[in-house]
Protein backbone atom coordinates (compact mmCIF):
# COMPACT_ATOMS: atom_id res chain seq x y z
CA UNK A 1 0.00 0.00 0.00
CA UNK A 2 1.51 3.51 -0.85
CA UNK A 3 0.32 6.06 2.60
CA UNK A 4 0.33 9.54 1.43
CA UNK A 5 2.32 12.65 3.22
CA UNK A 6 -0.21 15.29 4.49
CA UNK A 7 0.03 18.08 3.04
CA UNK A 8 0.59 21.18 4.80
CA UNK A 9 -2.02 23.28 6.56
CA UNK A 10 -3.20 26.13 7.13
CA UNK A 11 -2.38 28.59 10.05
CA UNK A 12 -2.78 28.37 13.83
CA UNK A 13 -6.39 28.12 15.39
CA UNK A 14 -7.94 25.82 18.52
CA UNK A 15 -11.67 26.59 17.69
CA UNK A 16 -14.28 23.31 17.02
CA UNK A 17 -18.00 23.11 17.00
CA UNK A 18 -19.56 19.73 17.58
CA UNK A 19 -21.96 18.28 15.06
CA UNK A 20 -22.80 15.23 17.05
CA UNK A 21 -21.74 13.49 20.01
CA UNK A 22 -23.06 10.66 21.49
CA UNK A 23 -22.25 7.90 24.25
CA UNK A 24 -25.75 5.67 23.61
CA UNK A 25 -26.28 6.16 27.66
CA UNK A 26 -29.62 6.00 26.19
CA UNK A 27 -31.30 5.26 22.52
CA UNK A 28 -30.21 7.69 19.75
CA UNK A 29 -32.71 6.94 17.89
CA UNK A 30 -30.80 6.31 14.77
CA UNK A 31 -32.89 5.84 11.47
CA UNK A 32 -33.07 2.28 10.03
CA UNK A 33 -35.11 -0.10 7.84
CA UNK A 34 -34.30 -3.18 10.04
CA UNK A 35 -34.67 -2.54 13.73
CA UNK A 36 -33.89 -6.31 14.27
CA UNK A 37 -30.29 -5.99 12.98
CA UNK A 38 -29.74 -2.30 13.71
CA UNK A 39 -30.95 -1.27 17.51
CA UNK A 40 -29.29 0.44 20.27
CA UNK A 41 -28.56 -1.96 22.68
CA UNK A 42 -29.29 -0.88 26.40
CA UNK A 43 -27.35 -3.99 28.09
CA UNK A 44 -23.87 -2.44 25.94
CA UNK A 45 -25.09 1.31 25.92
CA UNK A 46 -24.22 0.99 22.54
CA UNK A 47 -25.31 0.82 19.20
CA UNK A 48 -25.77 -2.62 17.61
CA UNK A 49 -25.34 -3.45 13.56
CA UNK A 50 -25.43 -7.25 12.24
CA UNK A 51 -24.75 -6.50 8.47
CA UNK A 52 -25.49 -9.55 6.23
CA UNK A 53 -24.18 -10.42 2.95
CA UNK A 54 -27.14 -11.59 1.19
CA UNK A 55 -28.12 -9.29 -1.64
CA UNK A 56 -27.91 -10.70 -4.37
CA UNK A 57 -26.75 -8.26 -7.54
CA UNK A 58 -25.67 -5.83 -5.64
CA UNK A 59 -28.77 -3.72 -4.39
CA UNK A 60 -28.45 -1.83 -1.29
CA UNK A 61 -29.90 -3.73 2.00
CA UNK A 62 -30.55 -1.96 5.14
CA UNK A 63 -28.69 0.64 6.49
CA UNK A 64 -28.82 2.88 10.10
CA UNK A 65 -27.91 6.20 10.31
CA UNK A 66 -28.59 9.93 11.61
CA UNK A 67 -29.38 12.70 9.50
CA UNK A 68 -27.32 15.56 10.21
CA UNK A 69 -28.18 19.05 10.19
CA UNK A 70 -26.41 20.38 7.27
CA UNK A 71 -23.53 19.05 4.80
CA UNK A 72 -19.68 18.91 6.30
CA UNK A 73 -16.85 20.22 4.86
CA UNK A 74 -13.67 19.61 6.70
CA UNK A 75 -14.74 17.78 10.00
CA UNK A 76 -13.21 15.35 12.44
CA UNK A 77 -15.55 11.97 13.44
CA UNK A 78 -14.03 9.94 16.37
CA UNK A 79 -15.72 6.20 17.63
CA UNK A 80 -15.50 3.48 19.41
CA UNK A 81 -15.92 0.05 17.43
CA UNK A 82 -16.22 -3.80 18.28
CA UNK A 83 -16.10 -6.50 16.05
CA UNK A 84 -18.29 -9.18 17.68
CA UNK A 85 -18.70 -11.72 14.90
CA UNK A 86 -16.84 -11.46 11.56
CA UNK A 87 -17.39 -13.86 8.64
CA UNK A 88 -15.47 -14.06 5.35
CA UNK A 89 -16.31 -12.07 2.52
CA UNK A 90 -18.41 -9.30 5.20
CA UNK A 91 -17.92 -5.86 6.35
CA UNK A 92 -19.32 -3.49 8.55
CA UNK A 93 -18.90 0.06 7.69
CA UNK A 94 -19.16 2.99 9.09
CA UNK A 95 -18.99 6.99 7.94
CA UNK A 96 -20.29 9.79 6.32
CA UNK A 97 -22.08 9.86 2.96
CA UNK A 98 -24.57 11.87 1.28
CA UNK A 99 -27.45 9.66 0.87
CA UNK A 100 -28.31 6.10 2.25
CA UNK A 101 -27.90 4.07 -0.62
CA UNK A 102 -24.03 6.10 -0.75
CA UNK A 103 -21.91 3.66 0.89
CA UNK A 104 -20.14 1.04 -1.42
CA UNK A 105 -18.53 1.00 -4.82
CA UNK A 106 -21.64 0.58 -7.08
CA UNK A 107 -23.48 3.54 -5.74
CA UNK A 108 -23.11 7.31 -7.34
CA UNK A 109 -23.15 8.85 -4.12
CA UNK A 110 -20.37 10.10 -2.66
CA UNK A 111 -19.15 8.99 0.95
CA UNK A 112 -16.02 8.52 3.17
CA UNK A 113 -16.03 5.35 5.36
CA UNK A 114 -13.96 2.93 7.34
CA UNK A 115 -14.69 -1.00 7.35
CA UNK A 116 -14.12 -3.33 9.70
CA UNK A 117 -14.37 -6.98 7.71
CA UNK A 118 -12.20 -9.98 5.89
CA UNK A 119 -11.67 -10.86 2.76
CA UNK A 120 -9.36 -13.78 1.40
CA UNK A 121 -5.76 -12.14 2.99
CA UNK A 122 -7.55 -11.90 6.51
CA UNK A 123 -8.74 -9.11 8.60
CA UNK A 124 -8.85 -5.59 7.62
CA UNK A 125 -9.38 -2.13 8.34
CA UNK A 126 -10.09 -0.08 5.03
CA UNK A 127 -10.29 3.35 4.09
CA UNK A 128 -12.86 3.95 1.68
CA UNK A 129 -14.08 7.02 -0.73
CA UNK A 130 -15.85 8.17 -3.36
CA UNK A 131 -15.11 11.89 -4.82
CA UNK A 132 -16.56 13.90 -7.44
CA UNK A 133 -13.99 12.38 -9.84
CA UNK A 134 -13.77 8.89 -8.80
CA UNK A 135 -13.10 6.08 -6.12
CA UNK A 136 -10.20 5.43 -3.80
CA UNK A 137 -9.46 3.20 -1.50
CA UNK A 138 -6.45 1.57 0.96
CA UNK A 139 -6.02 -0.06 3.88
CA UNK A 140 -4.17 -1.10 7.38
CA UNK A 141 -1.66 -4.42 7.63
CA UNK A 142 -3.95 -7.69 7.40
CA UNK A 143 -4.89 -9.37 11.14
CA UNK A 144 -4.39 -6.48 12.78
CA UNK A 145 -7.11 -6.37 14.83
CA UNK A 146 -9.37 -9.30 16.71
CA UNK A 147 -12.97 -9.60 17.71
CA UNK A 148 -14.10 -9.29 20.88
CA UNK A 149 -11.63 -6.20 21.40
CA UNK A 150 -12.85 -2.22 21.50
CA UNK A 151 -10.68 0.08 18.94
CA UNK A 152 -11.02 3.53 18.83
CA UNK A 153 -11.12 5.16 15.14
CA UNK A 154 -10.23 8.59 14.09
CA UNK A 155 -11.22 10.11 10.93
CA UNK A 156 -9.76 13.12 9.38
CA UNK A 157 -11.12 14.97 6.21
CA UNK A 158 -9.68 18.03 5.14
CA UNK A 159 -11.72 19.95 2.69
CA UNK A 160 -8.66 22.42 1.39
CA UNK A 161 -6.82 19.37 0.34
CA UNK A 162 -9.47 16.90 -0.21
CA UNK A 163 -7.02 14.34 1.72
CA UNK A 164 -8.37 12.28 4.71
CA UNK A 165 -6.56 9.87 7.19
CA UNK A 166 -7.45 7.13 9.50
CA UNK A 167 -5.87 6.29 12.68
CA UNK A 168 -6.86 3.07 14.85
CA UNK A 169 -5.60 2.55 18.33
CA UNK A 170 -6.92 -0.71 20.77
CA UNK A 171 -9.45 1.59 22.63
CA UNK A 172 -8.07 0.88 25.88
CA UNK A 173 -4.45 -0.02 25.85
CA UNK A 174 -4.24 2.93 23.35
CA UNK A 175 -1.57 0.84 21.11
CA UNK A 176 -1.73 2.20 17.62
CA UNK A 177 -2.71 0.01 15.11
CA UNK A 178 -2.32 1.43 12.43
CA UNK A 179 -2.73 5.03 10.11
CA UNK A 180 -4.02 5.34 6.40
CA UNK A 181 -3.78 8.05 4.41
CA UNK A 182 -5.93 8.61 1.09
CA UNK A 183 -6.65 11.38 -1.09
CA UNK A 184 -10.12 12.26 -2.17
CA UNK A 185 -10.71 12.15 -6.20
CA UNK A 186 -11.64 15.62 -7.01
CA UNK A 187 -13.12 15.83 -3.21
CA UNK A 188 -16.93 16.50 -2.11
CA UNK A 189 -19.26 18.45 -4.11
CA UNK A 190 -22.13 16.72 -2.06
CA UNK A 191 -23.85 17.84 1.16
CA UNK A 192 -22.23 14.46 3.61
CA UNK A 193 -25.51 14.57 5.46
CA UNK A 194 -25.64 11.29 6.81
CA UNK A 195 -23.81 9.29 9.60
CA UNK A 196 -24.35 5.62 9.84
CA UNK A 197 -23.60 2.82 7.48
CA UNK A 198 -25.33 1.06 4.87
CA UNK A 199 -24.50 -2.02 2.34
CA UNK A 200 -24.35 -3.31 -0.69
CA UNK A 201 -24.08 -6.83 -1.48
CA UNK A 202 -20.03 -6.73 -1.02
CA UNK A 203 -17.68 -9.58 -1.19
CA UNK A 204 -19.47 -13.09 -3.83
CA UNK A 205 -22.80 -11.84 -3.20
CA UNK A 206 -23.54 -12.31 -7.04
CA UNK A 207 -22.71 -15.89 -6.55
CA UNK A 208 -26.17 -17.43 -5.41
CA UNK A 209 -26.49 -19.44 -2.41
CA UNK A 210 -22.20 -19.27 -1.68
CA UNK A 211 -21.86 -16.24 0.56
CA UNK A 212 -25.09 -15.55 1.36
CA UNK A 213 -24.34 -16.79 4.95
CA UNK A 214 -21.74 -13.65 5.90
CA UNK A 215 -22.24 -12.09 8.54
CA UNK A 216 -20.87 -9.37 10.50
CA UNK A 217 -21.58 -8.22 14.04
CA UNK A 218 -20.17 -4.70 15.70
CA UNK A 219 -20.84 -2.28 18.51
CA UNK A 220 -20.29 1.24 17.92
CA UNK A 221 -19.98 3.79 21.24
CA UNK A 222 -18.52 7.38 21.83
CA UNK A 223 -19.36 9.29 18.17
CA UNK A 224 -18.00 12.60 18.37
CA UNK A 225 -18.58 14.81 14.96
CA UNK A 226 -16.95 18.35 15.16
CA UNK A 227 -15.88 20.99 12.36
CA UNK A 228 -12.76 22.19 13.04
CA UNK A 229 -10.91 25.62 12.25
CA UNK A 230 -7.82 25.11 9.37
CA UNK A 231 -4.93 24.98 12.71
CA UNK A 232 -7.65 22.45 14.64
CA UNK A 233 -7.07 20.31 11.62
CA UNK A 234 -3.74 20.56 10.80
CA UNK A 235 -2.62 19.47 14.58
CA UNK A 236 -5.16 16.55 14.43
CA UNK A 237 -3.62 15.85 10.97
CA UNK A 238 -0.25 15.72 12.94
CA UNK A 239 -1.67 13.14 15.73
CA UNK A 240 -1.66 16.37 18.34
CA UNK A 241 -4.95 16.41 19.90
CA UNK A 242 -6.83 13.75 21.80
CA UNK A 243 -10.63 14.88 21.33
CA UNK A 244 -12.60 11.93 23.06
CA UNK A 245 -12.36 11.17 26.70
CA UNK A 246 -14.22 7.87 26.67
CA UNK A 247 -16.62 6.94 29.80
CA UNK A 248 -15.63 3.74 31.38
CA UNK A 249 -16.66 0.16 30.60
Amino acid sequence: MAFLLCPSLPALAETWTTVYQNDFASDPGWVTDNSQDYYWDSNMQAYFARVRNDSPAYHPNRYFYKLLPEGLASFNLNWDMKVTRDEWSSCVPFGIFDSIEGVMTTSPGQNLFVIFGRSDPGRLIGLYARGTSGVAYDEGPKNAWSVNTWYNCDLIYNADTSTARLTVKEAEATTLLCTVDLLVPGGFTNDLKYLGGSLDGVGDSGYAGFSQWAVDEAYIDNVLLQTPEPATLSLLALGGLALLRRRGR
